[in-house]
Order: structure tokens, then sequence, then C-alpha cells
């Protein structure tokens, strides 16, 4: 929060929206206000980014945009309530179809959702986002007890979860959605511990973010 008490709200993209080909919007998770953002929005982002671009084909022009256009809770009190991830999710609806009335079609669009940041994933789906791909990392649920719960039948979801991840074991927001009974696909995040370690450098973790984002096949 600044001064004010107002959380950070911020839209970024890295990279020329108007010539991209593929977008991936990242969603940071809870605590990401004006002190934390550098870490938390901006540098996994751009690690992200960098990896998009080791990957991705020759001639694709890949934008990263990092989302953070809602009142992000700060602290555990705010985060145990579903009311920002769903208005937050009703805000990302809105935002993937400005991004599809640029030229991008839905399935050149992917999310990369970390921790509270997968909850308004989820509330972003059960508002009418239909995009590619929806990958979420660290998660303590996506606001459901099932992924069909979640609609949009056609994107793929997808759940990574490093050992020792005391969010994502929490299961605050319907069930866990690492779960088997879930229903989503599961990525490897070998070599990852607990709840911030998803986008370092050269992890597999962030490896499988990038190529899942650009519809290839994860590495085990």
């Amino acid at each position: 929060m600044d001064d004010n008490g107002e959380s950070l709200r911020v839209i970024e993209a890295y990279g020329d929206l108007e010539s991209a080909t593929r977008v991936v919007i990242h969603i940071p998770g809870m605590n990401t206000g004006p002190a934390a953002y550098d870490d938390l929005g901006n540098s996994d982002a751009r690690r992200l980014q960098k990896e998009l671009n080791r990957l991705a084909a020759p001639g694709e022009k890949v934008v990263v945009v990092s989302w953070a256009d809602y009142d992000i809770p700060m602290g555990g009190q705010e985060a145990a309530m579903s009311g920002r991830a769903k208005d937050g999710g009703q805000g990302l609806a809105r935002f993937t179809e400005q991004v599809k009335g640029m030229g991008i079609p839905g399935d050149k669009i992917s999310v990369v959702a970390h921790s509270y940041g997968s909850t308004t994933a989820g509330f972003g789906m059960q508002s009418g986002m239909d995009v590619g791909n929806v990958i979420i990392i660290g998660s303590p649920g996506m606001g459901v007890f099932m992924r069909d719960d979640l609609g949009a039948s056609d994107s793929d979801v997808w759940v990574g979860e490093a050992r020792r991840d005391a969010v994502a074991d929490l299961a605050a927001f319907g069930t866990d959605p690492s779960s088997s009974i879930f229903g989503a696909q599961s990525f490897s995040t070998t070599g990852s511990t607990g709840h911030s370690q998803y986008f370092d450098e050269s992890s597999r973790s962030l490896t499988n973010l990038a190529r899942l984002s650009l519809d290839q096949e994860p590495i085990k």
C-alpha cells in the first residue's frame, strides 16, 4: 500500500502489443504493493519474458503483460476473503477481451498466475475469460471445487506446486488445484522449494511456465 492506503494498480507491457503474435499475462500474488512490485511483479515478468524469448519460434513476437489492475490484498487478513479476487477476475476478463480486440486470437493468449493471482485468474474464468492457457503456481485455490466449475472448456489449465509451499497447501479457496480430483494438468517444478522460487532463472519451473505459454510440452 502507499501512504494513502491504496493498493498498487499496474498494467505494464514488455514489448509492443500492436506487433505481438502472442501475449502472456502475468498476475502476481498478494502483498504486491509499491515497495514489492519490482521483485514480485516487474522482475518475475521480465524473467518470464527472457525465457519466452529464448524458447519462442523464429519470427514469433511474444509480449508479456504484468497485470495488477485491482486491489491486491496486503497481508493474510485481506487475502482470507475472496472478494478482491472476484473483482479482479472480472477486470481480468475484460482486459483479455481488450487484448483480443487488438487482433490477438484467444488461443494465443496465456495467463500465468502466482499465489492469490491464481484465485483471481479462477474468478476471471468464471467471469467469461477464455484464453489458450491458464497456468498457475503456488495456488491457494481457484474459487471452485473442480476444474469444470471454472467454465472456459477450451482453455488448458496447468498447475505447478513446489515442495514445502505453505500457501499452496492451504486450499483456502476451494479444492487444491494440484490434487488429482480437481482435474487440471500438472507440470514439474522440480528444484524449486517454498512459495517464491517459481520464477528463478534457469529453474525448471520458469522453463515450463514459458514452454506452456508457447503451447510447447513441459519438461518432466
